[in-house]
């Protein structure tokens, strides 16, 4: 039997204004990308925020899309001793839990999946809202990169993984 081989292509980013977020996750749908495939990061204040930038008439038509994002987040599993990070719940925040990765309990984390934790727990602090796109493939995966950086003013970091056999190797861009 071939060892079963599958890719997981992560991008970044954090944005400021909650208007731009919800543009960049309205456009990432129009391109193809699932909503199973986005994850919102955000502290309880920010959540709040997101909540009361929905109410208004300016995504009104789009909310079927938007809302599940915000109602299904649930604080960081790897964060336990600060509640005040919450993800989406999803394939997203499970990979990064290393649950779905073949990561066996008290293994060390591959580098990069460490590296994107690292900057997901210090979101509180900067007072902003971060966004990941789990892309299926490279072309999605530059789409998303490319519609994250016309939507955000900051950064953009994409992270690879690749499994085989329940055996992590990551790379880093």
């Amino acid at each position: 039997m071939a060892p079963r081989t599958e890719r997981a292509r992560l991008a970044f980013t954090v944005f400021d204004e909650t208007d731009r977020l919800w543009s960049a996750i309205l456009s990432l749908i129009d391109e193809g990308i699932d909503i199973g495939q986005l994850c919102i990061i955000s502290n309880e204040d920010q959540k709040a925020a997101l909540v009361v930038s929905l109410r208004g008439d300016k995504f009104a038509g789009r909310l079927a899309q938007l809302v599940p994002l915000v109602q299904s987040m649930k604080p960081c599993p790897w964060l336990a001793h600060s509640r005040s990070v919450l993800a989406t719940s999803g394939p997203v925040l499970s990979r990064l839990n290393g649950s779905d990765c073949g990561i066996e309990h008290g293994a060390p984390l591959p580098k990069a999946i460490a590296t994107l934790r690292e900057s997901i727990a210090c979101i509180p602090a900067l007072g902003v809202t971060g966004l990941i796109v789990n892309s299926r493939d490279p072309g999605q995966q530059s789409l998303a990169t490319r519609t994250l950086l016309e939507h955000s003013l900051h950064w953009v970091t994409t992270h690879e993984f690749v499994s085989v056999s329940g055996r992590e190797k990551c790379s880093t861009a």
